[in-house]
This record gives C-alpha cells, sequence and structure tokens, in this order.
C-alpha cells in the first residue's frame, strides 16, 4: 500500500506561483524546479481526475529583478513541478511507467520544448489520452502519458513493488504532430520507436504513424 495526497489543483498552483515570488535566490536564467512525494492534484471536485506534473511560467521577482508591472520588459521565471511517486502508486497492468522520476521527465522535457505554456500545434486527439480532449498544445508527453522506458538504477524509496530502476517518460517527436515523415533515427515518432506499440481501437498502432485530427 502507498499513502498519498490528493490536493486540489487551484490551491496548489497557488502555492507555487507564492513560490515564485518569495524565493529571492530563483533566478529567470534558469528553471526552477518544485518536487513533491507521492502527492497528486485533483480538479473539478472530481478525486479520480489526476495530475502528477505540471510547468508553466510566472513573474520573476527574485533577486532585484523588479516589479511584475515592467511594460512587457519583465524577466519570466519558468518553472516546472513533478511528484516523485514510489513503485506500486499505480499496478503493473495499468500504469506500469507512472513511478519515481517518470512525472518529472514528462514535464522537463515539455518545459524544454513549450517553456511558456503557449506553442500550439494542428489539433490532435489519443483515445488512451482522452483526458486531454482535442488539443492544440506542443506538450511531447502527454499524448503518451503513462508509457516509458527504463534507464539507470537506484536504491532510493523502496518497498516490495521496486524495480531499483528509474522510469523514464516517452515523448512524442516533432514529426507526429506535423503530420511528416520522420528523419529521426529509424523513422520515430516517439523516443521509445517501434517499442511504443499502442493502438487504437481498430488495431491500428497509434505512434507507428502521425498524429490524426480531432475528427477522425
Amino acid at each position: 500500500m502507498v499513502t498519498y495526497a490528493d490536493i486540489e489543483a487551484t490551491w496548489f498552483r497557488t502555492r507555487i506561483q507564492n513560490q515564485l515570488g518569495r524565493l529571492d535566490y530563483l533566478e529567470p536564467t534558469r528553471l526552477a524546479l518544485f518536487i513533491t512525494y507521492d502527492v497528486m492534484l485533483f480538479s473539478g471536485g472530481n478525486l479520480m481526475n489526476v495530475v502528477t506534473g505540471a510547468h508553466g511560467a510566472g513573474p520573476a521577482t527574485g533577486h532585484g529583478n523588479g516589479p511584475v508591472s515592467g511594460n512587457g520588459n519583465q524577466p519570466i521565471q519558468t518553472f516546472v513541478w513533478g511528484s516523485w511517486l514510489s513503485s506500486g502508486f499505480f499496478t503493473r497492468t495499468r500504469m506500469w511507467a507512472m513511478q519515481d522520476i517518470h512525472s518529472l521527465s514528462h514535464e522537463i522535457v515539455e518545459w524544454a520544448v513549450n517553456p511558456f505554456a503557449n506553442n500550439s500545434v494542428q489539433e490532435w486527439f489519443v483515445d488512451r489520452a482522452s483526458q486531454y480532449g482535442c488539443s492544440t498544445e506542443l506538450e511531447t508527453g502527454d499524448p503518451v502519458v503513462g508509457l516509458g522506458f527504463v534507464v539507470g538504477k537506484h536504491r532510493y524509496d523502496e518497498n516490495k513493488f521496486s524495480e531499483h530502476v528509474y522510469h523514464a517518460s516517452d515523448q512524442v517527436l516533432l514529426p507526429w504532430f506535423m503530420r511528416s515523415t520522420p528523419e529521426t533515427q529509424g523513422g520515430r515518432y516517439t523516443f521509445m520507436g517501434s517499442l511504443n506499440r499502442v493502438v487504437n481501437a481498430g488495431g491500428v498502432s497509434v505512434f507507428q504513424h502521425p498524429a490524426t485530427g480531432c475528427s477522425a
């Protein structure tokens, strides 16, 4: 059994923004990284609609960066929040990769390609990630949420479910969003390439082909 906290998302988001405003050692040229332990967020009063990581941006006020009202010239502080999840947090058959660094790796890559959370792409929709709806956001981890691979070894936070390896998130590559032929190694549409074997209801591979629109 894993003990966890399920926190209301709006309340938690406010806490992050408060930290961005009060931690005077933060610098806009460096990523602010917030890590929690076995914490999920819920929204809309639905305790089962959970989030384990996020990224975004807010006003930079530390180190004499000045007031937030800078007529568009003020620096912006980007941030990532990820929750370390103990092994056994999710069942192996349902969300095997959702443990240890998975959420953190998901969000750091998304931050790298979309630091201000305002980069858009053509509409995409994936049945297995229907919680994101019909999306136009360049969020590389969202279509493959919960899918991942092992890398490295560790002996941290051990329990009877531990595999003693890190579980990194798969990520969709740009050609998948652009509906183009990938020039990546092996013609991959995701980091995992042919190891990502998710199929849709019709038995067609989802990530061995480019994205489809929301009406497809």
